[in-house]
């Protein structure tokens, strides 16, 4: 079986809750049957805390090209190392790797990462009924 990478965001008054709803919804649209390549493989997350002024997409997009330090174009090896240089350069070097390791492990946790206001109206998150909880961003790859 294979993997795939999954963004999901979620309301909630904190992490937890948003996780378990996010979960919740992916059992619904994808079902019970397992190897869904959704947050439903997921049992679990870390939460990640972001450096100010540095958003979500930015981070998971730098994860994503970070799988393709093997590949076998030099370009895609190419925007890997600049995506490593990237997280290494904003978490440090021992967090960057341990973070791209979660990241890319269908079997693990889930990433978290607590959006901020700008980040939510981009997202099309805010409205009335989510001003009074925070919005979460659960990235990472399951099983498919």
């Amino acid at each position: 079986m294979g993997s795939a990478n999954f963004r999901t965001i979620n309301t909630g008054m904190n992490a937890e809750a948003a996780f378990d709803q996010a979960v919740a919804q992916a059992f619904d649209e994808y079902g019970y049957e397992g190897y869904t390549g959704s947050i439903a493989e997921k049992d679990s997350f870390i939460v990640v805390r972001l450096p100010l002024n540095v958003e979500a997409e930015l981070v998971v997009g730098a994860l994503d090209l970070s799988q393709c330090a093997d590949s076998h174009y030099a370009t895609d090896r190419e925007e890997a190392a600049t995506a490593k240089a990237l997280l290494n350069a904003y978490f440090g070097e021992s967090d960057a790797d341990e973070m791209i390791a979660t990241y890319l492990n269908k079997w693990g946790p889930a990433l978290c990462f607590k959006l901020r206001p700008p980040e939510i109206v981009q997202w099309g998150k805010y409205n009335t009924l989510t001003e009074h909880l925070d919005v979460f961003l659960f990235a990472g790859y399951a099983s498919e």
